[in-house]
């Protein structure tokens, strides 16, 4: 396997506990991280897919960072999330687009809180 093949990112799931409803209308909620994780890795094709969460969180996380944006597509799997199939509710888009904003931090050696402090 090349270089490319083996790399894998991944994000935990999460479980809110308090305020599901509230953080809906803009109030404060509870949430704790699960220990079921999405992974994504770089797909077999070379294709970016702009209706892909993974690509379109990289490339968005890329234009705003102002950092080269990924020539690779990336896809998800967020098969921990679900028993059989049956979605838990563990929050897989958002660890998918955790995930994926990771990928492009990391890879470009920028901190989120850097770019947080640059764009005050």
């Amino acid at each position: 396997m090349n270089r490319v093949g083996s790399i894998r990112v991944s994000a935990p799931g999460k479980l809110l506990l308090l305020g599901e409803y509230g953080v809906a209308f803009g109030g404060l909620g509870l949430a704790m991280a699960v220990d079921r994780r999405v992974e994504v890795r770089p797909a077999r094709t070379e294709s970016l897919d702009p209706d892909n969460l993974v690509d379109f969180c990289r490339s968005f996380a890329a234009l705003r960072l102002g950092v080269e944006p990924p020539g690779l597509a990336w896809r998800a799997d967020s098969s921990r999330l679900y028993e059989g199939e049956v979605k838990l509710g563990l929050g897989s888009s958002a660890a998918v687009a955790a995930a994926a904003v990771s990928d492009i931090l990391g890879s470009n050696t920028t901190s989120l809180a850097m770019y947080l402090n640059v764009n005050k």
